[in-house]
């Protein structure tokens, strides 16, 4: 009797200890999603703003609104709200609007995105961060109007009776080519050129083979490596260069 009741604690004791060492190897997952997954914003001051519809690119980052606000809006210290991803630890913030302003955001400390806001999330794990730019879109000038800037006022320098503008490329860059017919037979026609790159610096080319008062510069077009343009007479004349011209 005694030996079976030996056999039975000293079970218990083994069951016990096996089950203090299960315990122990058990592992348990830290959360690493510290994804923004939801972002708006708010301002009493602001019309309209907590309707607009912000956009969250999560493989590059980057959070706005791709409708942009109407022009003259103007957006300082906002409301921001966002939704987490249950792995979020902490979200660190830096307004490009106010130097020196990194500091880990509470999430209900107003921000101002009159310039873009970044967005540094980090995971329970320490280690995992995500970053993120948000910013407000907002039209840069009036809508269904058009802006013109002055480039250069004495191009050609002369009365001109036709006019084209093409595309050309240089090597590697690409130029405007702006043809001109004079109203003046004698000054024939010429050739100015610019990088679009700088279409404010001009640069006049000499240029050969076109008969004088017939190519119809208004129909000029390019074609594969080459330019093309018509004649009165019916004649068709092509340039590989822009430059110097030859019957077809």
């Amino acid at each position: 009797m005694k030996n079976r009741i030996v056999l039975f604690v000293a079970g218990c004791i083994a069951l016990f200890l096996s089950s203090c060492l299960n315990s122990d190897e058990q592992e348990y997952d830290i959360p690493k999603d510290c994804q923004i997954t939801a972002f708006s914003l708010s301002s009493d001051s602001v019309p309209g703003l907590s309707a607009v519809k912000f956009v969250i690119d999560q493989v590059n980052g980057r959070i706005f609104n791709p409708d942009s606000m109407p022009y003259g809006t103007e957006i300082e210290k906002v409301v921001c709200t966002v939704s987490r991803a249950n792995g979020l630890y902490s979200i660190e913030v830096t307004q490009e609007a106010l130097p020196d302003s990194t500091y880990f955001w509470n999430t209900k400390d107003s921000l101002d995105f009159s310039k873009p806001v970044k967005f540094v999330t980090m995971a329970y794990d320490m280690i995992t961060k995500k970053t993120y730019t948000a910013q407000v879109n907002i039209h840069q000038q009036v809508p269904d109007s058009m802006s013109w800037e002055l480039l250069n006022s004495n191009l050609p320098g002369f009365p001109a009776k036709e006019q084209k503008v093409v595309t050309w490329w240089e090597g590697n860059d690409e130029s405007y080519y702006m043809y001109t017919q004079s109203t003046d037979a004698g000054n024939g026609y010429s050739l100015h050129v610019a990088p679009i790159s700088n279409p404010n610096s001009w640069t006049e080319l000499a240029m050969e083979g076109l008969p004088a008062g017939e190519a119809r510069l208004s129909q000029m077009t390019g074609y594969e490596d080459a330019l093309y343009v018509p004649t009165t007479k019916g004649e068709l004349y092509r340039s590989v260069d822009g430059q110097k011209w030859g019957g077809w």
